[in-house]
C-alpha cells in the first residue's frame, strides 16, 4: 500500500495511507508526494487520491481553518492597546502644559511617531492585524499632535490648536 507525504505550506507531513489522508481532509490543491512520483503534486492530479473528493460534488469546499493566534502578536497587540491610552492621555496633557521644551525630548517624540506602526506590521494574524494597524494609526495621529505642539511651544511654529 503507498504512503503519501503532503505539505501544509509550511511542513512536510507523513508519510499516510490514502485512508489516513482521508481523516486529514486535505483538498485538491494540497501538494503531495509518494515514492515514485519526480515531482509534488496537487493532490486532485492523482489518480489513486480521487477517492478521496469523489464524495463531494464537483466543486470541493475546504473549509478554512482558524490560524492560531500567537503569543507574541497576542502581547504586540496588548502593547499597542496601552501605548494608544498612554499616547491620548499624554498628548491631552501636554496640549494644556507647556513645561516640555527640551529639544531631546522632542527627538524621541519625533521618532515615536512611527514604533506603533511597525509593531503592527510585525502582527501576522489576518483577524489582529486590521485592528492593530487602526490602533496604530490613532496612536500616531496621537504622537504627531503631541509633537507639532511640542514644536509650537519651542517657538518653531507660530499657530496653536
Amino acid at each position: 500500500m503507498d504512503k503519501y507525504y503532503y505539505t501544509d505550506g509550511n511542513n512536510k507531513l507523513g508519510p499516510f495511507t490514502v485512508e489516513e489522508l482521508k481523516a486529514k481532509e486535505i483538498s485538491k490543491e494540497t501538494l503531495v508526494w509518494k515514492n515514485g512520483m519526480a515531482e509534488w503534486k496537487p493532490a486532485g492530479d492523482v489518480v489513486e487520491l480521487t477517492p478521496l473528493f469523489a464524495e463531494h460534488s464537483s466543486v470541493y469546499i475546504h473549509q478554512k481553518r482558524k490560524e492560531p493566534k500567537s503569543s507574541i502578536e497576542v502581547v504586540l497587540l496588548m502593547y499597542l492597546a496601552y501605548m494608544l491610552v498612554q499616547d491620548c492621555a499624554f498628548t491631552l496633557f501636554s496640549i494644556f502644559s507647556v513645561s516640555h521644551s527640551d529639544v531631546p525630548f522632542l527627538m524621541f517624540n519625533a521618532i515615536s511617531i512611527f514604533i506603533p506602526i511597525v509593531l503592527a506590521l510585525q502582527i501576522k494574524h489576518s483577524s489582529l492585524r486590521p485592528l492593530a494597524i487602526v490602533i496604530a494609526i490613532i496612536s500616531m495621529i496621537s504622537n504627531i499632535v503631541r509633537f507639532v505642539d511640542y514644536v509650537r511651544i519651542m517657538g518653531f511654529l507660530s499657530y496653536s490648536f
